[in-house]
């Protein structure tokens, strides 16, 4: 099985003057054959919920469309691996939330793997990925299941407060270098 991967840039450049329907009409003529382009074209527009703007011209669409316009583009080129750099930025917390169950959805219905990055995250988006890396000063300071995240931090002496985001707790926590290193000399010695 031949791996590709394909990566899915913060701020996509594409055709302003074409609509959703000819960008994506135009990719699925160069990267599938010819009889497969319309169906594949049409099963995205439901997928990624383009249906309300795919007669529209691109400079015409919101920010949350282009999102979804640039994840159909590099799907088309059935990748194996998809690579997104900072997916939720721009979008408001209800869009973000929605972006990353639709990636989520989509890597469970089409069995691809999405790594992303995300530089703040809801608390709400943090429990829909299936393992995290936390990375501080180069270094992972975690890695695994959201769900290990807290009771690992509370390990280590930093309980979350109540009524905090965690994600955003341990970001914070690990921000700084003094406590970056301590984690990794921790993670090192539990390993």
């Amino acid at each position: 099985m031949k791996l590709k991967i394909a990566y899915i840039v913060q701020d996509d450049e594409f055709f302003d003057k074409l609509t959703v329907r000819e960008q994506l009409i135009f990719i699925a003529r160069l990267k599938l054959p010819w009889h497969l382009a319309e169906k594949h074209v049409q099963l995205l527009i439901k997928k990624l919920y383009l249906q309300k703007c795919i007669n529209s011209p691109i400079y015409l669409i919101s920010y949350g469309e282009k999102k979804r316009l640039s994840i159909a583009t590099k799907l088309l080129t059935n990748s194996s691996i998809l690579v997104l750099d900072e997916p939720t930025s721009g979008l408001d917390s209800t869009l973000a939330t929605s972006l990353i169950q639709l990636l989520r959805n989509l890597a469970n219905d089409q069995r691809k793997t999405i790594v992303l990055s995300i530089h703040q995250s809801t608390s709400q988006i943090f429990q829909i990925f299936d393992q995290v890396m936390l990375i501080s000063e180069g270094r992972i300071v975690f890695m695994n299941k959201p769900q290990a995240a807290v009771p690992y931090f509370t390990s280590l002496g930093y309980q979350c407060p109540a009524y905090f985001n965690p994600a955003d707790y341990m970001i914070a926590v690990i921000s700084t270098t003094v406590l970056a290193l301590k984690f990794v000399k921790e993670k090192n010695k539990r390993q």
